[in-house]
């Protein structure tokens, strides 16, 4: 997308999340949340995908994570077969972005590839002192 997300000491862009989100989904929620705000001093909202009306539009700006109905009806024919386990996606349609992955790990690793790609995430780490523990089941 060409759109900020950060303009002006606020961004117009919301987190989208599932209505029934596992660990994985949340903890991407909570780092994407925790790490942006610690980037640009500016927080994300975070919405639930039940809000009516929600669907996928060119004027609106989310961030979608996972399989929503927002994702949904951006990609209503969208094909995840193929997509391994643990990988991600990041997909942009309009001026929403859409964190996608081939189990909800992946979502977690499509929010870091996204730090990485927009605050160089690996520095930010390092200047914060985050420590980051992937447990496997």
């Amino acid at each position: 997308t060409d759109e900020f997300l950060v303009k002006d000491n606020r961004s117009d862009y919301q987190i989208v999340m599932p209505n029934e989100p596992d660990s994985y989904v949340v903890t991407a929620r909570e780092e994407l949340t925790n790490l942006f705000l610690q980037a640009t001093g500016v927080p994300l909202n975070t919405i639930n995908e039940d809000i009516v009306g929600l669907e996928h539009n060119s004027q609106n700006k989310y961030i979608s994570l996972g399989k929503t109905k927002l994702f949904e009806s951006a990609f209503p024919e969208f094909d995840d077969s193929s997509l391994k386990s643990q990988s991600a996606r990041i997909l942009t349609k309009d001026k929403s972005l859409y964190l996608y992955g081939g189990d909800s790990s992946g979502v977690l690793f499509a929010v870091y590839d996204l730090l990485e790609i927009l605050f160089d995430f690996v520095s930010l780490l390092q200047h914060f002192h985050y420590s980051i523990c992937f447990v496997y089941q």
